[in-house]
């Protein structure tokens, strides 16, 4: 089928975002797919640089297909906006302040845990101000449990503003900055209880591990210069 005027249009447009808004089954997908085609044919972006973001699995299954119909074999991801959230927290959990093990939980499960959690704070008295305690006390903590669901819900939905996200991103690499010098501490630690133990034997790796200890004794310059030595 040929694309008409307006989606060929947006299939070849450049330099600038596109907002493609039409009915179902008025081709939109067939327009994503032809605009992936054209920029890794057309324009030489290799297609490890795309990326294709749907609402459930089964368009994203769709998706994949048809473009592999197209192509052949490719490097474009193309998931849920679940998924692929999913692989940013796995890939970098201490940037989003959770553990490298955590696991997903179902949306039922997760209004039932938060729910649990907003009723656990109300018996806080450091975290709950008199005068919301009043107010559950006489509308009961069920109410006030799920009004803190609604406004935790309503803070999610609200988009940060710029001073906000500078504060969160100075947080968020302190965190980070933290996280490193205390695996680094321990790793260092380690390190020095393994050399200590005589366990090792081989030259190479006992001067390496020398040089090492000596980054942290001896100052980053004077160990940076050692192990520069050792490596050769």
């Amino acid at each position: 089928m040929k694309l008409t005027k307006a989606q060929q249009q947006a299939v070849q447009l450049q330099g600038s975002r596109m907002l493609v808004s039409a009915g179902a089954g008025s081709g939109k997908t067939r327009v994503l797919i032809e605009r992936m085609v054209y920029v890794i044919e057309q324009i030489g972006l290799p297609s490890s640089r795309l990326l294709a973001l749907t609402f459930t699995d089964q368009a994203a299954r769709q998706m994949a297909d048809r473009l592999e119909q197209r192509l052949g074999d490719h490097e474009a991801t193309i998931c849920t906006f679940h998924a692929f959230c999913g692989k940013i927290l796995r890939e970098y959990p201490p940037l989003a302040g959770v553990a490298p093990a955590f696991v997903l939980i179902d949306e039922t499960k997760a209004q039932e845990e938060l729910r649990a959690l907003s009723q656990q704070l109300l018996f806080e008295p450091h975290l709950v101000s008199p005068g919301f305690g009043d107010w559950a006390g006489a509308y009961g903590w069920d109410a006030a449990a799920e009004l803190l669901v609604v406004l935790y819900a309503w803070w999610r939905e609200r988009p940060p503003s710029i001073e906000e996200l500078g504060r969160l991103s100075e947080q968020a690499a302190g965190q980070v900055r933290s996280e490193q010098l205390r695996q680094f501490d321990e790793a260092l630690a380690r390190l020095r209880e393994l050399y200590a133990s005589g366990r090792i034997k081989a030259p190479g790796t006992l001067r390496r591990m020398e040089a090492i200890v000596a980054c942290s004794e001896q100052g980053l310059a004077q160990g940076e210069q050692l192990f520069a030595q050792v490596s050769r």
